[in-house]
């Protein structure tokens, strides 16, 4: 499966290797309130949606955005109190929206 993801300068070409079973130890509504959530960060009516720019892409992705703190590890210095926080941008989705095929979990470093 290929995605390209339009008007972007990133292009991400995706092999399955290996494939997993997942399982949900939820009700079957809550998964609905999870998909749809997934659904509307990329393609929600508002257009500052944090994953508005992957709308177009084919199949169609759902996921979410998100950021993760962290603080830059000195090993000079492993216990300093002023070490930088460092913010990682994340994104989970899948793929096709309607009937996942596709996991991917994406994390870009200092962003």
């Amino acid at each position: 499966m290929k995605l390209t993801l339009k008007e972007t300068k990133f292009l991400f070409s995706i092999t399955i290797s290996h494939r997993f079973k997942c399982v949900f130890l939820g009700r079957k509504d809550q998964l609905d309130v999870i998909h749809q959530g997934f659904y509307r960060v990329v393609h929600g009516t508002n257009s500052w949606g944090t994953a508005h720019s992957l709308k177009d892409v084919k199949p169609s992705i759902s996921g979410k955005t998100g950021t993760a703190q962290t603080f830059y590890y000195d090993e000079d210095n492993p216990g300093n109190p002023k070490a930088p926080e460092v913010i990682n941008a994340t994104f989970v989705g899948y793929a096709p929206s309607k009937d996942p095929k596709l996991a991917v979990a994406v994390v870009f470093p200092r962003t």
